[in-house]
């Protein structure tokens, strides 16, 4: 429940503000992956997402002066937007494989 919650106000946030900032980036990327390459891909998220832990462990003996709150959402769907699916001659009814 709380995961929804922060992914509601993150939406909010990342709906109605820019990111052109130091320090901030936003980032869409689509592809065409095997399942294979899918799960290849969420091993090595899992481990920067490990890494961003690790670097957030390292900052506590900062001051808190010199340190910001930073959040990373990172998200993963086998989904196609419309604009390309659009694109498409024939429809694609294919489902993602489950094991």
């Amino acid at each position: 429940m709380l995961t929804l919650l922060v992914i509601g106000i993150a939406h909010k946030t990342i709906s109605s503000k820019r990111f052109n900032q130091t320090g901030e980036m936003l980032r869409f990327q689509h592809g065409m992956l095997t399942p294979q390459a899918n799960a290849r891909f969420q091993q090595r998220l899992q481990r920067l997402l490990v890494e961003f832990a690790e670097l957030h462990a390292d900052c506590i003996q900062a001051p808190s002066d010199k340190r910001f709150g930073t959040s990373v959402l990172v998200a993963l769907r086998p989904w196609e937007p419309q604009v390309l699916e659009a694109l498409r001659r024939v429809p694609d009814a294919r489902r993602f494989p489950t094991e």
